[in-house]
């Protein structure tokens, strides 16, 4: 598990074969979508 410390809060973040999950302090229902997809897209091209 990773603790990362961050403006808007910490944020938990634990990763398995398959799986990450990001934990916080925000809705992120409350996101746009367009941007939230940008967001995913722009996590996994960070990774390869």
């Amino acid at each position: 598990m990773l603790r990362l410390p961050l403006a808007s809060g910490d944020v938990k973040c634990t990763a398995a074969a398959g799986r990450v999950e990001l934990q916080c302090d925000r809705d992120f229902s409350a996101v746009d979508r367009a941007r939230l997809e940008a967001a995913v897209e722009a996590f996994f091209a960070a990774l390869d």
